[in-house]
């Protein structure tokens, strides 16, 4: 009976330590459009879940199908009644077929709720999405 009770408590310990902690890194998101000119493979968080205040650490990777000159990624968060803009420079030409890693680390807005995510790819002239990535969150 000690034993199980002692084996019981245990494991009740290290669920209630581990729970919410985060894992990392974390597969998040999905294209919010078809046939994106950057096709991402992989777009990840190594801070998950996110928390108000914080930061979140994104990467994000995949490859051209065109060649294209890229301005910047921009990472969009909404809420509802507020929009908070983090960018990325990249300005930088790729070739068809170029393999890319781009990583960041954006604060997260506040105050805590429901947040949307969206990341956008521009052209050179910040006229063209050439890929797109959503995701949400509550904090």
């Amino acid at each position: 009976m000690k034993l199980v009770f002692i084996i019981s408590f245990g494991l009740l310990c290290f669920a209630m330590k581990f729970e919410g902690e985060v894992t990392s890194p974390q597969q998040i998101g999905a294209a919010c459009q078809s046939e994106d000119i950057f096709q991402i493979s992989s777009y990840e968080s190594s801070s998950w879940p996110p928390v108000a205040g914080g930061k979140l650490t994104l990467t994000i990777q995949g490859a051209y199908s065109l060649a294209e000159s890229v301005s910047q990624i921009q990472h969009v968060f909404s809420n509802g009644n507020l929009r908070v803009y983090e960018g990325i420079l990249i300005n930088k030409g790729y070739p068809r077929g170029a393999r890319e890693t781009y990583s960041s680390e954006i604060a997260i807005p506040q105050p805590s709720g429901s947040w949307n995510v969206t990341t956008l790819m521009y052209d050179s002239n910040f006229l063209n999405v050439l890929s797109c990535w959503k995701f949400n969150f509550n904090i």
